[in-house]
């Protein structure tokens, strides 16, 4: 609870108390003065005029209520509780007491205890704004969010303008993943403290998570005008900075946090992965290491006590990973990030201890075969049950890939060869080149359309590869898969456990076709054709190609990755990848009808994970 609320309730208490109380003047006096001084923040003086009472211990309720107040802003919580127990057994059950004595339950930790004390307290006093508002902060500990929202709904019924409800209320509609209101509710705080930094900081991590880079920086740079050394600010601009790519200024913001606040493992990791990205590998190291050495474990808490279980994610920045943020995200289960680094020695009993089952993020095989390697080692050692072993993802090269699918019935795989630059304009320049134009080549290690070309000549594929000839490459057949109105479509399934789960449908113009670079987002219509395909993927894949999407599903071997594929004219799967590098994200504000498939996903991801367990444990 913030400090300056429990000042405005203690001096709501001293006012009771001068006003009510019938005990000795020289008590009554020395309330007063301990009350004054706690709320100018000196609550240890406070305690000290208190024990300077004849017997205080002879309280009645009304100054048993204040001293346990001042213990709590004293941070002595079990005293507090001690305080107003006495309080609640000198008279009929009250709401001021009721309330004391649940705060400093909570302040202890004792969230579900705290709120029965709330829930008494209202039975007394049914919209007092202070305890309604301190009930959803001890229900948001225990994940009961939508409990939570309506706690804090009530109090801002009785208290429009009460700005601490308001704040927690946007963290709680933040959590939930309802991103527009939680910005929404930020607006209206602003509206009424529009000088506040950390409102500001807020909005601008709410719209990071929009994917508004350019307005978070907005908000960063307005929480920095109004507190120029705020760390936390200047570490989310950085990170919004790098996701615009503009990496000087990034590595300069969070070079400046760290000034103020060396030992912060999250910026330690965000300035390594920019360093990274600047191709500063020995410093970008460095920072990895110091961030693991202060945290070896990032850890993302269940949003309900207890969690149903521990999972434990092998994650590396040195490598390419399964994008995991928004699939743990609001799950009713722990998860610990293990940060695994070249040489780095890791306590593996107390890893086996803290898991219940591991999964293994490192993902793309171009980029992480000696991390792989590295987790596959450590993952043995460990022992728990696991999810994509780093031994079946090693076999998801796309070479290997077009390979393991060539086979499968009703699929189109183009035949996908992996070539060194040298090589390629070797056999260019020798005439003894074979793979038939045209062709796609792309950069390996690359995704998402980046470094990825059609080609239609050896001049053409000179030129691709003259830039990087050091680089490796991929050359695939190219296959016109354009529907009868002349769209391509390319849809992405999801496979987590033994469920195929739909995630997208990309409508576009042209063959290099990616959902968030498509015009969707401006013809109703073909959102409407990717709602039904979600709703509704059987209606798209018939039975014979579900056996085909199967058939995929065991070649590949993963427990959880994704396949992007189209259907061409002759009604077969075309397969484009398949690996577990896919990205599966929660932010679908202008698609909406999104949300259900990934709420599916995650879902099936929790279920798969718990299934593990079971599977392990016997149970």
């Amino acid at each position: 609870m913030p400090a300056n609320q429990w000042r405005s309730q203690l001096r709501a208490r001293g006012a009771r108390t001068q006003a009510a109380s019938g005990e000795r003047p020289s008590l009554d006096l020395l309330l007063q003065r301990a009350l004054a001084m706690a709320e100018a923040g000196d609550p240890e003086g406070a305690l000290r005029v208190i024990a300077a009472a004849s017997n205080p211990a002879d309280a009645g309720e009304v100054a048993c209520n204040a001293i346990g107040y001042v213990c709590i802003s004293a941070n002595r919580y079990r005293e507090a509780v001690r305080w107003f127990d006495r309080a609640l057994a000198r008279t009929a059950p009250s709401a001021q007491a009721l309330t004391g004595k649940g705060l400093a339950l909570q302040c202890l930790g004792r969230a579900a205890d705290a709120v029965r004390c709330y829930d008494l307290a209202l039975s007394i006093r049914p919209y007092d704004p202070d305890t309604l508002y301190n009930r959803g902060v001890a229900l948001q500990s225990l994940g009961q969010l939508d409990a939570a929202l309506a706690s804090y709904d009530v109090a801002l019924a009785q208290r429009p303008q009460y700005l601490f409800a308001m704040q927690k209320r946007c963290v709680a509609l933040e959590m939930c993943g309802r991103l527009p209101e939680a910005l929404a509710g930020l607006d209206g705080v602003l509206a009424i403290a529009p000088d506040c930094p950390d409102a500001w900081c807020r909005r601008g991590n709410v719209l990071q998570k929009l994917r508004r880079w350019d307005n978070a920086v907005a908000c960063y740079d307005t929480a920095l005008r109004l507190r120029p050394e705020f760390p936390a600010a200047l570490v989310n601009r950085a990170a919004a900075l790098k996701e615009l790519h503009r990496l000087p200024a990034a590595l300069c913001d969070v070079s400046g946090a760290l000034l103020l606040e060396p030992n912060e493992p999250e910026a330690l990791m965000l300035r390594g992965n920019i360093l990274q990205a600047l191709e500063r590998v020995h410093e970008a190291e460095r920072d990895f290491r110091r961030s693991v050495g202060l945290r070896p474990l990032i850890r993302h808490p269940a949003i309900q006590s207890p969690a149903e279980f521990t999972a434990l994610f092998i994650f590396s920045p040195q490598a390419g990973n399964t994008p995991y943020e928004d699939l743990i995200s609001h799950s009713a289960y722990d998860s610990n990030v293990l940060v695994l680094l070249s040489g780095a020695k890791y306590d593996v009993r107390s890893l086996r201890r803290q898991s219940d089952v591991v999964v293994n993020l490192v993902s793309d095989v171009d980029s992480s075969g000696e991390r792989l390697l590295q987790a596959r080692d450590l993952l043995e050692a460990i022992g728990k049950p696991v999810v994509n072993h780093p031994s079946k993802v090693l076999l998801t090269d796309r070479e290997q890939v077009s390979r393991t699918l060539a086979g499968i019935a009703h699929c189109c795989v183009p035949q996908t060869l992996r070539k060194a630059g040298p090589a390629i304009l070797e056999m260019l320049s020798t005439d003894t080149w074979s793979h038939p134009f045209p062709l796609v080549a792309r950069v390996a290690g690359t995704h998402g359309g980046n470094r990825m070309e059609r080609i239609d000549s050896g001049e053409q594929l000179a030129e691709f590869v003259g830039p990087s000839p050091e680089a490796e490459f991929y050359v695939a057949g190219y296959v016109d898969y354009r529907s009868t109105d002349g769209l391509f479509r390319k849809y992405r399934f999801m496979y987590v456990g033994e469920e195929i789960l739909p995630y997208h449908l990309a409508i576009g113009e042209r063959w290099k076709v990616h959902h968030a670079s498509t015009s969707m987002a401006d013809h109703a219509w073909m959102q409407a054709e990717e709602e039904r395909f979600l709703d509704d993927p059987h209606a798209t894949f018939d039975a014979r190609s579900y056996e085909s999407l199967r058939a995929i599903q065991k070649a590949i071997g993963l427990d959880y990755f994704g396949i992007d594929c189209a259907i061409d004219r002759q009604s077969r799967i075309v397969v484009f990848e398949a690996n577990a590098s896919m990205l599966v994200h929660l932010r679908n504000e202008q698609f909406p009808y999104k949300d259900r498939a990934v709420a599916r996903i995650k879902s099936a991801f929790g279920s798969m994970l718990r299934q593990k367990i079971e599977a392990a444990t016997g149970a």
